[in-house]
């Protein structure tokens, strides 16, 4: 799921306005882009993904490496991709999925990144893939959510559903005026037969997410967790993210392995490897050596 080829594919240019009192009218431009061979419809804005994958580069590939790792033994796997943005995790798994017979369902709130989303998963295929625009959380509702312009917003991921985590930390864009409501789910409400893999990049919401999602851990007997923590630059979240680990590794059974501000949770009884993150930032998987049974 990984690779460095490049190739521009196309390109479509739309002229519109920039923020208020610019001025003078913008071009915001569209063009697919061939990275780690998968295609990705990407924009000229200054976001950071957007960005990174538009100049040829695989986004996060320690997090691609270990999704196909911790599922290579697992027939017709399914997959949760929660906070997926415009699809860089979600897209290269789901082709990898494909091979295999297995579904991977994403979610994310905002309107025009889900839009983005939607055309990655066209653009590769992938109809084995389903993507939803929900907000996912501790129980199902509403949440109020800030729109932001895709054309000028640095990093779109960054938006955090937590109120108190967008006061601390300067995540709600103050140029950003208009608001929208978006509809919150639950991993539980969806009642989903089977899951395989959680993979959760949600900006502080993890825990919500989780508490919201343990009576299918139960179900699927502990799959596999993927999920970021922020680290000790943001002193404010510490308390939250001590809860989440305790909830994870207490409250649920499984063995959390930080990999600097990456969790990988594996439950004792489908742990399949030692994660370790080595000094050049690679990871190494070593398989765990279990007793053999004596006659």
């Amino acid at each position: 799921m990984t690779g460095g080829q490049r190739k521009v594919v196309g390109k479509v240019d739309l002229t519109r306005h920039g923020s208020k009192g610019a001025g003078k009218p913008r071009a915001f431009s569209v063009r697919m882009q061939s990275t780690g061979g998968v295609n990705y419809l990407v924009h000229n804005g200054p976001d950071l993904i957007n960005q990174h994958l538009g100049a040829g580069r695989v986004w996060e590939p320690a997090t691609l490496q270990l999704a196909s790792m911790l599922l290579q033994r697992v027939r017709m796997p399914v997959v949760l991709d929660i906070g997926a943005n415009m699809g860089a995790f979600a897209v290269p798994v789901g082709k990898w999925l494909g091979a295999r017979g297995g579904r991977l369902l994403a979610f994310e709130p905002q309107k025009m990144v889900f839009f983005q989303l939607c055309a990655n998963l066209f653009a590769n295929g992938l109809t084995h893939c389903d993507a939803r625009r929900l907000a996912v959380g501790e129980a199902v509702g509403q949440i109020e959510l800030p729109v932001l312009d895709v054309g000028s917003h640095a990093n779109l991921g960054s938006l955090s559903l937590d109120r108190e985590i967008q006061g601390f930390k300067g995540r709600l864009p103050l140029q950003s005026s208009q608001v929208e409501t978006v509809q919150m789910t639950s991993i539980d409400a969806l009642d989903l037969p089977r899951v395989d893999l959680i993979k959760i990049d949600v900006e502080g919401l993890e825990f919500e997410v989780l508490k919201g999602a343990r009576q299918t851990i139960e179900r699927s007997d502990f799959p596999h967790l993927v999920f970021e923590v922020w680290g000790d630059s943001v002193p404010q979240y510490r308390p939250k993210r001590e809860a989440l680990l305790e909830f994870v590794e207490n409250g649920l059974g499984y063995e959390v392995t930080r990999l600097g501000e990456l969790c990988v949770a594996q439950h004792p009884r489908r742990r399949e490897f030692d994660v370790v993150r080595n000094a050049d930032k690679t990871i190494t998987f070593k398989p765990v050596q279990r007793p053999v049974a004596e006659d």
